[in-house]
């Protein structure tokens, strides 16, 4: 799907764990797959229900150190930076994060993730200046983290609303 076509695809919705089963088809065959972001762990990078991110599948042997994967800890789904990694065991943590950190084995891994659009349809890769910037400054101090997303969410106080209950992900219709 092409980053144009989001908007109008993207009218159902389905729940968290459903809609991710759903996309690692097209993963699993090579394709892209563009999904609209939800929650703010990965904020400033990502804005919940605003941005789009797109994933492309990844070899879960090649995972580095500063890559956005979205991978299977437990019961959920997430898409984290990667902070650190120990033979088979990777450490994520979101950027909005200011101190939690969840860990899976390699084979949890199952898409990295490669560009955001903005409502702009600005696409943002991950090659891209804002991109390195955020994975080269953002700090790794959990206190000064925490001071920033504070300072952040003043700011720009409508990206961090009333969550809906329940997470739920937009869903292309079926054919």
């Amino acid at each position: 799907m092409r980053p144009s076509d989001h908007s109008a695809l993207w009218a159902k919705k389905i729940e968290n764990n459903l809609f991710f089963e759903t996309i690692q088809e097209p993963l699993a065959k090579g394709e892209k797959v563009w999904i609209t972001a939800r929650g703010n762990s990965m904020y400033p990078l990502v804005r919940s229900d605003i941005d789009a991110v797109l994933l492309q599948p990844t070899d879960p042997n090649r995972a580095q150190v500063g890559q956005v994967l979205l991978a299977k800890v437990g019961e959920r789904y997430i898409m984290h930076r990667v902070e650190k990694i120990l033979g088979e065991q990777i450490t994520l943590r979101g950027d909005g994060n200011p101190y939690q950190r969840e860990q899976c084995r390699r084979a949890s891994l199952i898409a990295e993730m490669v560009a955001v659009k903005r409502p702009n349809g600005r696409v943002y890769d991950k090659n891209s200046t804002l991109w390195k910037r955020v994975q080269a400054y953002w700090p790794a101090n959990g206190h000064l983290r925490r001071l920033i997303l504070a300072l952040l969410r003043r700011i720009i106080p409508k990206q961090f609303g009333a969550q809906r209950p329940g997470r739920q992900h937009l869903a292309a219709p079926t054919a």
